[in-house]
């Protein structure tokens, strides 16, 4: 039998759409993979290619691949981005280390230029080229939580910061142009493909979506979201952890109560939910395949998970595949290549795959599957 907060989060639409109306935010402006499959799902053939030893150890990364599919940025807490080339012969070689943070790096962002921002604790973002050449710094009075560059001008970055505030930030001058304080930390941030949408996680579930304004790039509250269940011991919410924006419509939020959620942004309501996910801990972010067929989330559990991006026929979401990488329980960070980076491989192998994934174990163990 459910548990009363499994029974009540499936009929919770009436109740979190008055919640929400009421509620306000005050702002002060080569081998076969090892799979276990719950149901059948289409990604049950796929195989790890390769794998890489990292020259440093980490208990959290962030993974990111470049817009035109040509280049992955890896980043720990260790202060040091690996940045690798993606080619014909090895998908991932010869990587660049760029040393320049002091301590953890938060975030990676790239623009459509082929330049990399990193976020870190040690106070700064900073811009790189892609020769691994320190473009710029800049300097803050606090940690750096996340930050992006917005998509529909590279000349700005959106960064979230420790006291509390969204800083936009251009970059030639180094001004911010304009800022949003909050009263709570703040944990993660997206952005949509568009820019248009911009995102920010929070405690006990909540995520405030913000519409970028178009003439000065000034941040227009949306509808609060609150993604946590109505009823049972997970009512009062958890840490958000992860954010992607899908597109201008919906958002993934992943939460430290070990649920995924699909949220529509246009009326704040749940639209599914991705159930058997192992967080508790770690602040891992659910992601969404460049074809919008399936949503894919690493773990604690020594494995990644996949789900089909819509079950229209149920709210919850409890069919999935698993993913082994290792045999260890411990957290595994997974990244979906963009189609420019399939179609990038494809082209010069003569392949014709149509996802690639990279995992990350909480040691140094990188691992690339395709399918």
């Amino acid at each position: 039998m459910e548990s009363d907060d499994e029974f009540f989060d499936a009929k919770e639409y009436d109740e979190e759409s008055i919640a929400r109306r009421t509620l306000k935010l005050s702002l002060r402006s080569n081998s076969q993979a090892q799979t276990k499959t719950k149901k059948p799902a289409d990604f049950s053939d796929i195989s790890q290619i390769s794998q890489i030893t990292l020259p440093f150890n980490s208990t959290s990364w962030t993974i990111k691949f470049n817009p035109d599919g040509t280049h992955l940025a890896i980043a720990g807490n260790q202060g040091t981005i690996l940045l690798y080339s993606i080619g014909k012969n090895e998908i991932l070689y010869n990587p660049i280390q760029l040393n320049e943070h002091s301590y953890d790096i938060t975030s990676l962002s790239w623009s459509s230029q082929k330049t990399l921002l990193s976020s870190s604790i040690d106070h700064t973002v900073k811009e790189w080229g892609i020769q691994g050449s320190s473009l710029a710094t800049f300097n803050y009075h606090c940690k750096v939580v996340s930050c992006a560059y917005l998509p529909q001008d590279n000349n700005f970055f959106i960064a979230i910061f420790e006291d509390f505030v969204i800083r936009n930030v251009h970059i030639p001058t180094k001004h911010i142009v304009n800022s949003v304080q909050l009263f709570g930390n703040i944990y993660c941030l997206a952005l949509s493909p568009s820019g248009n949408t911009v995102a920010v996680g929070l405690d006990k579930g909540l995520v405030l979506p913000f519409r970028v304004r178009e003439t000065d790039f000034k941040l227009i509250d949306l509808p609060i979201i609150e993604a946590k269940n109505r009823r049972g011991f997970k009512r009062k919410g958890k840490k958000v952890t992860g954010l992607h924006i899908v597109n201008d419509e919906e958002i993934i939020i992943t939460t430290l109560d070990s649920n995924i959620r699909r949220y529509s942004l246009q009326d704040s309501l749940m639209k599914q939910k991705y159930k058997g996910a192992a967080l508790k801990n770690k602040e891992f972010c659910a992601v969404v395949t460049y074809d919008k067929e399936y949503v894919i989330c690493g773990s604690e559990k020594g494995r990644f998970l996949v789900w089909k991006y819509q079950l229209a026929e149920k709210l919850k979401n409890h069919d999935y595949e698993s993913v082994r990488g290792n045999k260890s329980n411990v957290a595994e960070y997974v990244a979906v290549a963009p189609e420019s980076v399939v179609d990038v491989i494809n082209r010069e192998k003569g392949s014709d795959i149509t996802y690639l994934v990279v995992t990350i174990d909480m040691g140094n163990l990188l691992k690339i599957y395709t399918c």
